[in-house]
């Protein structure tokens, strides 16, 4: 590699590249040279790209020096661009430089015209840029140290890289335009005052908060302030409120199907802002506190939250606070712990005052009694998060059981049932796929718990038909379901469906074929609480069985519901004295007794309202 110097030519200190006569190696620098434009000169003097030219490395150090470039030319610098005095001048529609790294340090100013483009690798700008054509941060940061001002007129772009960063290290001026290129990139912001009064260009909607694609990360903590974050897009620009903060102006977005959630994830006390298809963070939920409301995820022990007792609020230590991020996408059965989201005013003006997402077990306080979450799901102001892909939970421990205010709605803080293992940092060995809805710690809860936890179905219906209702004025009807009764109930014979010979009125007959040993009564399956939540009944039920009668030619047998032999896919006895039911899981085994000829099998069996497209039976 040599170092090829700009020098005088006769009496001319500029000129152009493609001048032989102006390079100390009498050629023009190549591939692996570096240009030194660094003369010193009694007055200014320009050199103008003329052409298409790739160098290894490029230094300006002269303060009368200009680099300029005629329309349509590019210079690529593989290795360092360094301007420590002078100045590069991209004036020209179609002008184009291209360096690895780009380093300013000396405050020195760079121009770049209508069409004109500076893409950087990496680097450090600390001078003044200006003028209305585009840099980019290519693959790497690049550090504008010295700020930004407003209205400069630059597009500043991030290019379709995982490690394109734009960064500004100071003041960001009003009403700069910043453009992601695609679907990958950073703005960052985080090392200077938050000031959100921008147009960002191409923020790219991801599928879930897991993978954000592209996203601006802000100073300090900042919250959308549409309660609902959900924004409707038909191409138009859509302001973005972020109070205090500013708001952003965002356009060009990429990857909506009509309409996008804005979802912030606070980070080392810094706020990563991003859109997704759906949002279903538990992080960023505002606790009251002696200081005003703070987002849990930033509570410490010792931090003093507000209790409610009655109408007082009491000062309370935090003791702990648990986390965990579920991946739904690997859990066996994703419904027991996706999130439930609390709609703003969903029990009244302003409770919640924001959108409220809870697990589906945590208790809000209801009536003067806890009631959870999943048992009030109306499918509109209360409603499961089925498309989430995956969430952050947290809770927070103090001395005693209490009431904390989460979004202005009144809900439990953390009771020790043994159930730590759910926590990421509870000590115990953590539970792979937790069960948001295992009810097996109600004894302890209810013992140790602040007010009457509400689980019988006389008690929390009426709750949920009150909310119900309300969430009608509010002009979103609650949502029911689609279901069926029909059972669908068959036996599977040696992997062969048999469908019965006769099926009316909860009576099932079929014909068996000779020799059956053991038939598998499948059907239709659900949870009861699928179709009405307030019921705290989340077992998969299929068919309940009332009666099993067994005939051939010479006999009638029937097999008792409580035959110890009825073990696989059967739930326990259900007995009103002398009469007895039993309900299958939706693919129950039923053992037969040895018959040489053809028999008959008759069941009596009723079902329950059915989801239609949710059929929870394990039927092969």
């Amino acid at each position: 590699m040599s170092i090829d110097s700009w020098v005088k030519a006769g009496r001319l200190v500029g000129g152009t590249w493609s001048q032989t006569g102006h390079w100390s190696a009498k050629g023009i620098p190549g591939s692996g040279d570096t240009a030194d434009i660094s003369r010193a000169a009694k007055s200014a003097y320009t050199v103008i790209v003329d052409g298409s030219y790739t160098i290894a490395d490029l230094t300006i150090g002269s303060s009368y020096a200009t680099l300029a470039f005629n329309a349509g030319t590019s210079l690529t610098v593989s290795g360092t661009t360094t301007l420590s005095a002078g100045t590069i001048a991209l004036g020209s529609s179609g002008a184009t430089l291209s360096t690895g790294i780009l380093d300013t340090s000396n405050g020195t100013a760079i121009t770049i015209g209508t069409g004109a483009t500076l893409l950087a690798g990496s680097g450090t700008i600390s001078g003044a840029v200006s003028g209305p054509g585009t840099i980019e941060a290519n693959g790497g940061t690049l550090d504008f140290s010295a700020g930004i001002g407003a209205n400069t007129g630059l597009n500043y772009e991030i290019s379709n890289a995982s490690l394109s960063v734009l960064q500004i290290d100071s003041t960001v001026g009003n009403n700069n335009t910043f453009s992601f290129a695609g679907a990958a990139g950073v703005l960052d912001f985080t090392a200077t005052s938050t000031n959100l009064n921008q147009t960002v260009s191409g923020l790219n909607v991801g599928a879930s908060d897991t993978a954000p694609t592209n996203f601006i990360q802000v100073a300090g903590i900042v919250t959308v302030s549409d309660a609902t974050n959900l924004y409707s897009y038909s191409g138009a620009p859509v302001t973005v409120d972020f109070g205090s903060a500013g708001s952003l102006t965002l356009t060009n977005v990429s990857g909506s199907s009509g309409s996008f959630y804005v979802d912030t994830v606070i980070t080392g006390g810094n706020t990563d802002i991003f859109l997704a298809s759906t949002v279903c963070f538990a992080a960023g939920t505002r606790i009251l506190t002696a200081s005003g409301e703070q987002a849990v995820e930033t509570l410490r022990p010792g931090d003093i939250v507000l209790t409610l007792t009655g109408d007082t609020l009491t000062p309370e230590p935090v003791k702990w606070i648990g986390y965990r991020r579920i991946d739904l996408t690997a859990h066996p059965r994703p419904e027991m712990a996706a999130p439930i989201r609390i709609q703003r005013h969903a029990f009244a003006d302003n409770r919640p005052h924001t959108d409220l997402v809870v697990s589906p077990d945590h208790a809000l306080f209801v009536d003067g009694k806890l009631i959870a979450a999943r048992q009030l799901v109306n499918g509109s102001t209360i409603r499961r998060e089925t498309a989430c892909k995956s969430v952050e939970y947290f809770h927070v421990e103090l001395d005693h059981h209490a009431i904390l205010l989460s979004e202005g709605l009144p809900t439990e803080s953390y009771l020790d049932t043994g159930n730590r293992g759910f926590f990421a940092n509870g000590g115990d060995p953590l539970v792979l796929h937790p069960d948001l809805m295992d009810e097996s710690d109600c004894p302890t809860r209810e013992a140790a718990s602040c007010a009457p936890f509400a689980w019988d179905e006389p008690t929390v219906r009426p709750v949920w038909q009150r909310l119900a209702d309300r969430a009608a004025t509010l002009g979103q009807p609650a949502v029911s379901p689609e279901t069926t009764r029909d059972t669908d109930l068959h036996l599977l014979i040696k992997g062969r469906a048999l469908r019965p010979l006769y099926a009316e009125n909860g009576l099932f007959i079929f014909a068996l074929p000779r020799g059956t040993a053991e038939a598998r009564l499948v059907s239709r399956a659900g949870a009861p609480a699928d179709a009405r939540p307030w019921l705290d009944d989340r077992r998969v039920l299929g068919v309940q069985v009332q009666q099993i009668t067994l005939r051939d030619a010479t006999d009638v047998t029937t097999i008792a519901l409580d035959d110890p032999a009825l073990s696989q896919g059967w739930w326990d006895v259900e007995r009103n004295g002398m009469t007895m039911r039993r309900w299958t899981d939706g693919n129950a085994v039923l053992p037969l007794p040895h018959l040489p000829g053809v028999s008959m099998l008759e069941i009596r069996a009723g079902g329950l309202d059915y989801l239609i497209g949710n059929d929870r039976s394990a039927a092969a």
